[in-house]
């Protein structure tokens, strides 16, 4: 809504409203509000609201907020924060800070780290980690944590932690969080506005507007749009599409998509997509798996694999992999992989890839990424 305005409200809550502004208020909970802000608030709680600050607040709780910051409280909470940090406090709660490391302290709460232990500490905010669980602690701030359980804390801050849950805290402020609701405030300036529409358009590409309808385009390519359905098309790239189908295509590339099967097939090149099966195939490039590794194949798809390479290969499909190279391939289909990037290719399809972009391709099918398109 106010893409470019320069002054908001003490409590704008908007998805990707204020990704230009320059000044924010005391309590800007928004998604990647202020992705280019040089200095925030004290409770600054967005998503990868602060990729670029250098210093940040003791109470910083946002996702992928200070990736690059060397140093860190004591109470970092951030998501992929600390990745290539070799020490850590006792209490951090990054999401997939420590993924390499071998000893966990008593009270390691990160992302994808404790995906496979039977028990979990009380406190347990990690990402993923908690996902069957059905009951949660009073301050619970993780990702996907607890999208079974059926009641929340007051104070639930979570991006898809509440997707099932039927009634709300009053200030719950996540991003998909409330996907099930049926009532709203009338501030409500998401972009899942369409949530509930029954009918799309055959080529419907958006961010999570199709997540209840039962039945998909061959090319569906949105964000979480097809959550609930059975079955899918054979080339389906979303993004945590089908987390509760069974069965998938050959050539299924989507982030978490495949969590709970048991069988992946033999070029499966999703993000966290097999957490839990024990046997991979001969061609798994997962998401965090390379994170360190410096040269990577020709065919690099992994989520956070490559993001600090300068150089890629021309089919690269990665998350967040490319976020600072100047040039991208011809299919480049990322999520925010092309964030700073002045031309695109024509079959952009990424998320918020092409956010400052000012000329778009004739298919650009992204969720938020024509943001300046005129």
């Amino acid at each position: 809504m106010d893409v470019f305005r320069m002054k908001v409200s003490p409590i704008s809550l908007c998805g990707i409203m204020d990704v230009f502004r320059m000044k924010v208020s005391p309590i800007n909970l928004c998604g990647i509000m202020d992705v280019f802000r040089m200095k925030v608030s004290p409770i600054s709680l967005c998503g990868i609201m602060d990729v670029f600050r250098m210093k940040v607040s003791p109470i910083n709780l946002c996702g992928i907020m200070d990736v690059f910051r060397m140093k860190v409280s004591p109470i970092s909470l951030c998501g992929i924060m600390d990745v290539f940090r070799m020490k850590v406090s006792p209490i951090s709660l990054c999401g997939i800070m420590d993924v390499f490391r071998m000893k966990v302290s008593p009270i390691s709460l990160c992302g994808i780290m404790d995906v496979f232990r039977i028990k979990v500490s009380p406190i347990s905010l990690c990402g993923i980690m908690d996902v069957f669980r059905m009951k949660v602690s009073p301050i619970s701030l993780c990702g996907i944590m607890d999208v079974f359980r059926m009641k929340v804390s007051p104070i639930s801050l979570c991006g898809i932690m509440d997707v099932f849950r039927m009634k709300v805290s009053p200030i719950s402020l996540c991003g998909i969080m409330d996907v099930f609701r049926m009532k709203v405030s009338p501030i409500s300036l998401c972009g899942i506005m369409d949530v509930f529409r029954m009918k799309v358009s055959p080529i419907s590409l958006c961010g999570i507007m199709d997540v209840f309808r039962m039945k998909v385009s061959p090319i569906s390519l949105c964000g979480i749009m097809d959550v609930f359905r059975m079955k899918v098309s054979p080339i389906s790239l979303c993004g945590i599409m089908d987390v509760f189908r069974m069965k998938v295509s050959p050539i299924s590339l989507c982030g978490i998509i495949d969590v709970f099967r048991m069988k992946v097939s033999p070029i499966s090149l999703c993000g966290i997509m097999d957490v839990f099966r024990i046997k991979v195939s001969p061609i798994s490039l997962c998401g965090i798996m390379d994170v360190f590794r410096m040269k990577v194949s020709p065919i690099s798809l992994c989520g956070i694999m490559d993001v600090f390479r300068m150089k890629v290969s021309p089919i690269s499909l990665c998350g967040i992999m490319d976020v600072f190279r100047m040039k991208v391939s011809p299919i480049s289909l990322c999520g925010i992989m092309d964030v700073f990037r002045m031309k695109v290719s024509p079959i952009s399809l990424c998320g918020i890839m092409d956010v400052f972009r000012m000329k778009v391709s004739p298919i650009s099918l992204c969720g938020i990424m024509d943001v300046t398109l005129l």
